[in-house]
């Protein structure tokens, strides 16, 4: 079998289209650094304000993008991770089989706070 890792368009789409701002307050705001009605270019990045871990009243502002996403993936991957099984198995997918990757807002909520805070901090 042949490795079909995400691309960026990929990422963009299953991890900023599951959701997420609907389920969890701790998302403020995703603004894109393209026009969210066309598809994604390669090189897209968001800027993304998020609840500050350690205070409600402030926020964390951090510029994600595909590779950073990419990098919290392997980590959620791994074996020794402590993630839930299901969530390892889709990130798998968006490494190895991303057309088997069925991520929901609660997997890329996970995905994302690793990718902003460097860990999960809510849920």
């Amino acid at each position: 079998m042949a490795i079909k890792a995400a691309t960026p368009r990929d990422t963009d789409t299953i991890i900023f289209g599951a959701g997420i701002p609907n389920y969890y307050t701790w998302w403020k705001s995703f603004e894109p650094n393209f026009d969210p009605s066309s598809e994604a270019p390669d090189d897209w990045r968001y800027t993304v304000t998020a609840e500050h871990p350690k205070d409600e009243q402030a926020t964390v502002t951090k510029e994600i993008g595909h590779t950073d996403l990419m990098r919290a993936v392997r980590v959620v991957a791994r074996k020794d991770s402590g993630h839930r099984e299901t969530l390892r198995k889709e990130c798998n997918n968006l490494i190895f089989n991303v057309d088997e990757c069925d991520m929901d807002a609660s997997d890329a909520d996970v995905v994302l706070q690793l990718a902003v805070y460097g860990e999960v901090i809510f849920g």
